[in-house]
């Protein structure tokens, strides 16, 4: 079957629904809040503990500009 560029309804037939569109959409959350502390001074906790300061100096990024 051949479909016509000027007939709207043949165009359109072929498109999905709007509301099939909407069954895609990602829900909303309904309340936002904030992540509870762990430690009561989590700052001064990570930059003391020694696992910490060992797994930033291990993740560290460095930059090279290419002579080696």
């Amino acid at each position: 079957m051949m479909h016509s560029m000027n007939d709207p309804a043949s165009m359109l037939s072929g498109m999905m629904s709007f509301d099939s569109i909407s069954l895609y959409e990602q829900p909303k959350p309904r309340f936002i809040f904030k992540m509870p502390r762990v430690v009561p001074d989590q700052k001064a906790k990570f930059e003391s503990d020694e696992l910490f300061r060992r797994l930033s100096r291990e993740s560290e990024v460095s930059l090279k500009d290419g002579e080696e």
